[in-house]
């Protein structure tokens, strides 16, 4: 029997340049990944918070024309 890995996707929602942004957020390995309908990003967590990082990488998303 293999054993399998699921990941749990979550919501996540930030602001950039006055415009709401939506996305999804999944914490692996040490990794916060952010995926919205154009895009992903992915960042190790380190010492922050994982909502906050998912956020960050959402804008960062936004920054570059794919959230």
């Amino acid at each position: 029997m293999t054993n399998q890995h699921l990941t749990v996707w979550q919501h996540v929602t930030a602001e950039f340049s006055g415009r709401p942004l939506s996305g999804s957020y999944a914490i692996e390995d040490g990794m916060v990944k952010v995926k919205t309908t154009n895009g992903e990003k992915a960042a190790h967590i380190g010492s922050f918070n994982p909502g906050w990082v998912a956020r960050r990488l959402l804008q960062e998303l936004a920054e570059e024309g794919k959230a």
